[in-house]
C-alpha cells in the first residue's frame, strides 16, 4: 500500500500525512476526500505495519486476529491514524497486563486490536483520555462475553459502545466544569 501510494501520488507525502495525523478521527473523517487516495493508502500501509508488528511481538497470527488487523487497515481511511490509535492501544495493553487473562491469548489480542474503535476519543480529547478509553474497553470486553455466548466481535463492539456512551459525557462534563 505504501509503494502504491507513492506510485499514484508521485512521491511520499510526509507533510500531508502529518496533517492527517492532526485530525480527531470523529465520524465522517474521510481521508480519501480530505487528503487524497495516495495519502489514505500511505496511512493504511503504516497502520498495517505498526499493528502487524505489534501483534507478532505478542503472539502468532490466526484468522480472527488477521480480521482485526484488516479492520484497522480498512478504517485507516475513515479516521484511524497513529496519533489517535496508539494511546488507546497503550491503555488497552496496560489493562490486559493487569488482567487475569494472558496477554497473548486471542481474546485479549482481539480486544486490544478492536479497541481502536475508540480512537476518536483520543483524537478529540487527548491521549490521556484515549488511554483511559482503551483501559476500560479491554476490561469491559473481557467481562460482557456471557451476554452473547462469548462471540468476541460482539464483545468488542458492545464494549466500545458502552465505553463511549459512559466516557464521552463524563469527559464533556469535566471540561465544562473546568472551563466554567
Amino acid at each position: 500500500m505504501i509503494l502504491y501510494s507513492i506510485k499514484i501520488g508521485g512521491k511520499l507525502k510526509i507533510d500531508s500525512l502529518k496533517d492527517l495525523n492532526k485530525t480527531s478521527g470523529k465520524l465522517l473523517t474521510d481521508f480519501t476526500v480530505l487528503f487524497g487516495e495516495d495519502v489514505a493508502l500511505l496511512n493504511m500501509g503504516i497502520m498495517g505495519i505498526i499493528y502487524m508488528v505489534f501483534t507478532l511481538l505478542i503472539t502468532n497470527l490466526n484468522g480472527p486476529v488477521i480480521g482485526g488487523l484488516f479492520t484497522i487497515v480498512g478504517f485507516s481511511t475513515l479516521g484511524k491514524h497513529t496519533n489517535n490509535t496508539l494511546p488507546v492501544v497503550f491503555g488497552a495493553a496496560v489493562s490486559s497486563y493487569l488482567n487475569v487473562h494472558s496477554l497473548n491469548s486471542p481474546t485479549v489480542i482481539l480486544a486490544i486490536l478492536f479497541c481502536t474503535t475508540l480512537a476518536p476519543i483520543s483524537g478529540e480529547f487527548g491521549p490521556i483520555w484515549g488511554m483511559i478509553a482503551g483501559f476500560l474497553h479491554v476490561s469491559m470486553a473481557l467481562s460482557v462475553g456471557y451476554l452473547h455466548a462469548g462471540l468476541n466481535l460482539y464483545n468488542n463492539g458492545f464494549a466500545g459502545g458502552l465505553v463511549a456512551m459512559f466516557l464521552i459525557p463524563l469527559i464533556s462534563a469535566y471540561y465544562e466544569r473546568r472551563n466554567a
